[in-house]
């Protein structure tokens, strides 16, 4: 049997072979670039970007706006890469219609939601204004299509021009912070995070992306200081699909991750003397024929938080927290309501160690763009509305995967640092007040008519500021 390492060597190898291959070959033959767009359409449907792209690439001609639509919305979801996203849906739209057969070869026409990526690729590249222009314009044109049957999930539309307006205003109003790199010994890789921290902060546990797969870290804090990550995947079979997603109270329980063939599912491993066991999946409570994509155990271990977008959701990804029953198992999960939860998807939830905090990512509330990180605080057992944490901890991209730490009042969040490279930063949001002033009421100062101001200066003599013989104890500096 074909292990999954040995089919993606085989597959960048066919790769290689077809980017290496005169572009002449391709118009030749309509049987390969058949074959090359089923491959890429595989690729695209199950959201593996980076192999789909170069094989659109391959496919590209000046005539055709919807090869061109793909390979805008493949950069649009390769980090590092959204920039490229921008001209071409700007040319994809120039010929969009309702009426596109995206899924055939054949198609020249970009589909009418090409409108709606390129102002995510506007947005998710700061260029605000043009965001919200074309969000209207797809909008306008969405609506014009309803008498043929309307187009789906409209309501994103909705959501995108409310993100658009909102991150005018953050943007104006910078949440103030501090920001500590974790290191090389931490940051070695290309892209880091997911860090998992425990209640104690003396455990650490990240994820470092390799291309499709992953892998994960192990990091122990002596004297201040995080020793050299060990990696940790082989030593608990996670495979290369795993990603970090919470540490207990102690560190001494991890919850992870894993793709399972896109299924979507929880796993757990224990540190039982001095070693990590093999992964194990949590139960049918917690895991189900639908998705599940991140768990976050609370300080005291009673209360397991996480996301599914199982049916009897407000939305996509919700989330539900469980309590352990007389067993020790997870019981039964229960939603955490529409205040929480919305028609989009939530994502990566944790509470704080007085249990007191729920901070998640979520693509609908009053997000900026894309996941936005948010905080909602608990009244006995009733969570507040969520509120956003502020600009620039929230960008007009995608913000997950938020540990907090000491509370709220600290956190371990991984941020770009250069192209294609993210590292994973220790955040401090208290003492960072700003300067504030005496307010007074400029109408109870007293009018100063009647008074001749030549009796507060006489004899003055104008001079050049760079004119060094002047005395400034006897200078009124002013402008003109």
């Amino acid at each position: 049997m074909v292990t999954k390492r040995v089919r993606v060597l085989t597959i960048s190898i066919q790769l290689l072979f077809l980017l290496m291959t005169p572009l002449a070959v391709f118009s030749q033959s309509n049987a390969e670039k058949r074959k090359i767009f089923t491959q890429a359409e595989t690729y695209f449907l199950y959201e593996e970007y980076e192999l789909a792209n170069p094989l659109y690439l391959l496919l590209e001609t000046a005539d055709n706006m919807n090869i061109k639509y793909k390979i805008g919305t493949c950069y649009l979801n390769i980090p590092g890469e959204k920039e490229k996203a921008i001209p071409y849906l700007e040319q994809a739209v120039r010929n969009a219609s309702y009426e596109s057969k995206t899924a055939s070869l054949n198609e020249k026409r970009a589909p009418l939601d090409a409108y709606f990526f390129l102002g995510k690729a506007y947005l998710v590249n700061n260029q605000v204004d043009k965001a919200l222009k074309t969000f209207t314009t797809f909008k306008k044109l969405a609506q014009e299509t309803e008498n043929k049957g309307g187009m789906k999930n409209v309501e994103f539309v909705d959501q995108a021009i409310q993100a658009t307006k909102l991150a005018l205003e953050l943007q104006i109003a910078p949440v103030l912070f501090t920001k500590e790199n974790l290191g090389k010994e931490i940051n070695q890789g290309a892209l880091n995070n997911n860090p998992a921290v425990s209640f104690d902060g003396n455990t650490l546990v990240f994820t470092e992306r390799r291309g499709i797969n992953s892998t994960l870290y192990y990091s122990r804090k002596e004297n201040d200081t995080w020793s050299k990550p060990v990696e940790l995947a082989p030593l608990i079979n996670a495979g290369n699909d795993c990603s970090s997603c919470s540490l207990n109270k102690d560190g001494t329980l991890l919850f992870l991750y894993k793709t399972d063939n896109y299924d979507g599912n929880i796993y757990y491993s224990e540190f039982i003397k001095n070693k990590w066991t093999p992964v194990r999946k949590l139960n049918s409570n917690i895991n189900t024929k639908y998705y599940e994509s991140h768990a976050a155990i609370s300080a005291d271990g009673k209360r397991l938080y996480f996301t599914s977008n199982r049916e009897g959701g407000f939305g996509g990804l919700d989330i539900y927290v469980s309590e352990r029953d007389a067993s020790g198992d997870w019981g039964p999960p229960v939603n955490l309501g529409p205040g929480v939860n919305t028609p989009f998807n939530e994502d990566t939830p944790f509470v704080t160690a007085n249990d007191s905090l729920l901070y998640f990512c979520s693509e609908g509330h009053n997000s900026i763009g894309g996941y936005d990180i948010f905080r909602s605080r608990k009244t006995g057992n009733t969570w507040s509305k969520p509120e956003n944490v502020g600009y620039p901890v929230n960008t007009t991209d995608d913000d997950k995967f938020f540990q907090p730490h000491n509370n709220g009042d600290n956190a371990f969040y991984a941020m770009p640092t250069e192209y294609k490279r993210e590292e994973i930063f220790y955040l401090s949001f208290t003492g960072l007040e700003e300067e504030t002033y005496e307010k007074f009421d400029l109408a109870s100062i007293p009018p100063a008519t009647g008074i001749d101001s030549s009796r507060f200066y006489n004899n003055l003599v104008l001079s050049d500021l760079n004119d060094q013989s002047v005395d400034e104890s006897e200078v009124l500096f002013y402008t003109v």
